[in-house]
């Protein structure tokens, strides 16, 4: 079972602050857990638990920033997106208030609980609201950066997703935190370009060869200068997402591109409901490999002419 390490880390980097002085505030939507029970405990008048309403969560955290308090909220992630998107686009993003957001879930996340629990549109809405700062945490180490940055951040919000299956540490080469991106591997002339819990399917992978350069970008905005550096260092490059495509990471890299005439052609593999949405259920694994964004259609996908085959 999940320790829930990630959203451990961030919370008690919180709870340090509010026992050091500092004026936050954090607001709860029908969440239990260690550090919620903890700073319930110490600082009770700064505590809020909303229950099942995201809206009011986000409503009753902007009237406290709009007071003055830095203010963390925490919900399940489809919910405060979809439910609460008036508020995150009128209130928060609009009047650039001291709010984060922090989100339990990407992608294909809690698939028992069926299509009304997947978060695949998360980056595409957030990502047009201005002033608003986007963060995938996809292991322990980048929690803690990322807590780190938030406490210190002066004004504006931030959304910021996890996800309890990326509790642990993935391999990482070099991070460029300001440019929001980060290698978990070095390889061959193929960079595998990932988001969220892709990266670490992707970290996870082995090959007899080399194997691709595996790149994740965890923030947006990002440096699209210091990005297309790197990229035009490989032949192919390959996005892999557990977003909807169409306005997913890769259609923003692709209309940057384009937007440049940078001439690079990105390869794509994320989530497509042609279809419809899905009506029944099943693990995260069997809807990775629906969408074909597993490890074995990934590894496929990279190898392509059979070089690097698994080990």
């Amino acid at each position: 079972m999940p320790s829930n390490k990630v959203r451990d880390i961030i919370f008690y980097n919180i709870l340090d602050q509010m026992r050091q002085g500092k004026d936050f505030f954090v607001v709860n939507a029908d969440f239990v857990g260690r550090p919620f029970i903890d700073i319930k405990k110490d600082f009770p008048q700064r505590f809020v638990q909303v229950g099942i309403a995201e809206q009011n969560m986000v409503a009753i955290a902007s009237g406290l920033a709009l007071a003055g308090k830095r203010v963390v909220t925490f919900s399940p992630n489809p919910f405060v997106y979809l439910r609460a998107y008036d508020q995150l686009r009128n209130a928060v993003s609009a009047m650039n208030l001291s709010v984060t957001i922090v989100a339990n879930g990407m992608g294909l996340v809690n698939p028992g609980l069926g299509v009304t629990h997947f978060t695949t549109e998360d980056y595409q809405m957030i990502s047009l609201l201005p002033n608003m700062e986007f963060f995938t945490v996809t292991d322990e180490r980048m929690a803690e950066r990322v807590a780190s940055y938030l406490v210190k951040k002066e004004k504006g919000p931030a959304y910021v997703c996890i996800d309890f299956d990326c509790d642990g540490f993935l391999p990482e080469v070099d991070c460029k935190f300001e440019e929001g991106f980060r290698y978990l591997r070095r390889g061959s002339n193929v960079l595998l370009i990932a988001q969220g819990y892709p990266a670490k399917i992707a970290a996870e992978m082995t090959y007899s060869g080399i194997g691709p350069a595996i790149l994740e970008i965890f923030r947006r905005p990002f440096d699209m200068v210091s990005l297309l550096a790197e990229m035009k260092k490989y032949e192919r490059v390959i996005v892999c997402e557990e977003h909807q495509l169409r306005g997913g990471l890769a259609s923003e890299l692709l209309e940057r591109l384009n937007d440049i005439g940078a001439g690079i052609h990105l390869e794509r593999s994320g989530i497509n409901y042609k279809s419809g949405l899905p009506h029944w259920f099943g693990s995260r694994e069997y809807w990775m490999k629906e969408y074909g964004i597993d490890q074995v259609n990934l590894r496929n996908r990279v190898d392509e002419d059979g070089s690097l085959r698994p080990v």
